[in-house]
């Protein structure tokens, strides 16, 4: 854990730490929630083998509030760089992923 420990604040490192006590995937971002809405920060520093290809459960709005070259990835087509302001829409079981650019990645989900 200690490699992961590195750029984390203290709350970060804890709730890390005891979700690996849990037995809990230790997910590659930071997020606090108001209702449907989700602001969601993945560091600088996250490494790119954690960004992986996954599904939501629900169908979801994703405005992006922070990025330098960061992309987003659908299934079965090429990733599109996410610029500041943009909004992309996810639907439910839908295959996707992220690509690492530079610096903070910033986003507000809202689930619909």
């Amino acid at each position: 854990m200690e490699s992961e420990v590195v750029g984390m604040q203290p709350s970060q490192v804890q709730e890390a730490a005891r979700s690996k006590l849990q037995g809990k995937m230790v997910r590659p971002y930071t997020q606090t929630q108001e209702g449907n809405k989700i602001h969601r920060r993945f560091p600088h520093n996250v490494e790119d083998d954690e960004l992986k290809w996954h599904t939501d459960a629900a169908d979801r709005r994703v405005t992006i509030i922070e990025s330098n070259g960061w992309k987003l990835q659908m299934d079965n087509m090429l990733p599109v760089l996410l610029d500041v302001g943009s909004v992309h829409t996810i639907l439910k079981d839908t295959w996707h992923r992220l690509h690492k650019g530079n610096g903070d990645l910033v986003i507000l989900i809202e689930e619909f």
